[in-house]
C-alpha cells in the first residue's frame, strides 16, 4: 500500500515538473531552421537548435517539451492540461497556447497540425484538429472563463462543423491525411480516430450544458448530442461506446 501511494505521488510530481519545464517564454520557441528537411546521412548529422522564434503571445506558453520541440502541439496540450490544472494551475500559459492555434485556423474551420513555425509546412491532421477542440473545452471546464469561451465560440463551432463534414455514409470520419503522431500512412476509416472524435462531441455537449443559452443555444446542444450517438464505431470498438457517450 505504501509503495503504491508513493508511486502515485511520484508520478504526479513528475507530471507537474514536466509541465513546468515545458512552460517557456514564448519568445524562445524552436525556430526550426531545418524545417524544410535535412540532407540524409548515416549516422544522422547533429542538428542546430535555434530557440529564438516567438510561438505565441503573452508572457508564457505551454509547449511539448523543454528542448524538443519547444512548440505548441495540440496532442500534447490535451494530455498536459488536466495535469496542469491539478498541479500548478497555470491556465494562462494554456490559454496562450490555444490562442496560438486558433489564430492559424483556416476559413473552412480546419485547425492546424501544430503551432508556428511548424504550421508553415501546411500539413493537415484530423487527429490534432480534434485535440485542439478538446483542449478548448478542457480549458473552459477548468477555468470557467466564460468571457474567453464567448470570444472563441465561433471558431470552436466552425472547427467542430469541419469534423462533422468529414463523416460519410458509414457514420465515421473519412480521413484523407496521414499526419498523426509517428503513425504514417493512415487513412480512410481509422479506428484510433473514432474515440477522439466522439470525445470531442462529448466534451462539446458537456460545455454546452453549463453555458448560458445566449452563447450556446439549446438547439445546438441537441444537434451535437445526436451526432455523438449516431457516429458509428468500428466493430471492435462497439464495446466501449457506452462509456464514450456518457455526458
Amino acid at each position: 500500500m505504501y509503495s503504491s501511494l508513493r508511486l502515485v505521488i511520484w508520478s504526479e510530481q513528475i507530471g507537474a515538473y514536466t509541465n513546468q519545464l515545458g512552460t517557456i517564454d514564448p519568445k524562445y520557441g524552436n525556430s526550426l531552421v531545418h524545417l524544410q528537411g535535412v540532407p540524409g546521412s548515416d549516422p544522422p548529422d547533429t542538428l542546430t537548435w535555434y530557440n529564438n522564434y516567438t510561438i505565441s503571445t503573452g508572457a508564457s506558453c505551454i509547449t511539448d517539451g523543454a528542448k524538443r520541440d519547444r512548440l505548441v502541439w495540440p496532442g500534447d496540450l490535451s494530455i498536459a492540461l488536466p495535469s496542469i490544472f491539478v498541479s500548478t494551475n497555470d491556465l494562462p500559459s494554456v490559454k496562450n497556447a490555444i490562442d496560438s492555434l486558433l489564430v492559424l485556423q483556416r476559413s473552412d474551420g480546419l485547425l492546424p497540425y501544430a503551432g508556428k513555425p511548424f504550421s508553415e509546412l501546411g500539413i493537415m491532421s484530423f487527429t490534432y484538429h480534434l485535440y485542439t477542440l478538446i483542449g478548448i473545452a478542457y480549458y473552459y471546464q477548468y477555468s470557467s472563463d466564460l468571457a474567453y469561451l464567448r470570444t472563441t465560440w465561433g471558431q470552436f463551432k466552425k472547427g467542430l462543423q469541419w469534423s462533422l463534414n468529414t463523416i460519410d455514409d458509414t457514420g465515421l470520419m473519412d480521413v484523407t491525411s496521414s499526419a498523426d503522431w509517428l503513425r504514417f500512412g493512415m487513412g480512410g476509416h481509422v479506428r484510433s480516430l473514432f474515440p477522439i472524435h466522439v470525445t470531442s462531441l462529448t466534451v462539446t455537449t458537456r460545455t454546452s450544458k453549463r453555458t448560458p443559452s445566449f452563447i450556446i443555444p439549446s438547439t445546438s446542444l441537441s444537434t451535437w448530442r445526436r451526432s455523438s450517438k449516431t457516429t458509428r464505431p468500428p466493430s471492435k470498438l462497439s464495446s466501449i461506446l457506452p462509456t464514450l457517450h456518457q455526458s
